[in-house]
């Protein structure tokens, strides 16, 4: 599955992804040169149907995200 996110500033972006009970079950990270619109691509295919959340952090900033597979 591919990942579009936008990053404010440079640094290492550091992803994890919940199940609908808060359990930890990915994680990723992707370095950031600059700041701007990057893809990333996340191995989640294997994963049941379901919510999920998906959760960003590039130094301060944090944005998440809920994911719906089905």
């Amino acid at each position: 599955m591919k990942v579009k996110f936008g990053a404010p500033i440079k640094g290492t972006a550091f992803f994890y992804v919940q199940d609908s009970t808060g359990r930890i079950i990915r994680t990723f990270d992707a370095e950031v040169e600059e700041h701007g619109v990057y893809t990333t691509l996340m191995e989640l295919d294997d994963l049941p149907e379901g919510i999920y959340y998906i959760h960003l952090t590039v130094g301060h900033y944090t944005r998440s995200q809920k994911l719906l597979i089905e």
